[in-house]
């Protein structure tokens, strides 16, 4: 901070003077940068009904901040099936997650292994023959 009295700078805290005539005085402050708090959100990929993890995401989210996490773009479903999110044990199965991030927190993404029903055509020695 400093202060300006008729163009003569001064960096004292206070400033003490006679007023012997009309005078400006102005105080000039410097913003203060604030440095944003971030957190980390932890995404635990989890097989349902095990304790297996398959994976994990991080991000960075500064506090306060929305942050929506979407099951598809977790990398899993290739082989699995989404079927819900733990969030401290609040159960969602909407496939994404948005919450207000004011502390660094793990949730817990749970997947199912994809059943593969096979096609006929999976099998061509196996086709059903005509008779003529």
């Amino acid at each position: 901070m400093k202060w300006d009295r008729n163009g003569a700078l001064s960096s004292e805290q206070s400033i003490s003077f006679v007023v012997n005539s009309s005078e400006t005085l102005k105080a000039i402050f410097k913003e203060k940068v604030v440095q944003a708090v971030k957190h980390t959100v932890t995404v635990e990929l989890v097989a349902e009904g095990t304790s297996q993890s398959l994976g994990t995401k991080s991000y960075e989210v500064e506090q306060g901040k929305t942050v929506t996490v979407k099951a598809s773009e977790l990398g899993a479903e290739a082989k699995y099936e989404f079927v819900k999110w733990d969030r401290n044990g609040a159960l969602s199965s909407e496939q994404s997650i948005s919450f207000v991030v004011n502390s660094s927190e793990t949730l817990k993404a749970i997947f199912k292994e994809k059943v593969v029903q096979p096609q006929e055509s999976d099998f061509p020695l196996c086709r059903k023959s005509t008779n003529i």
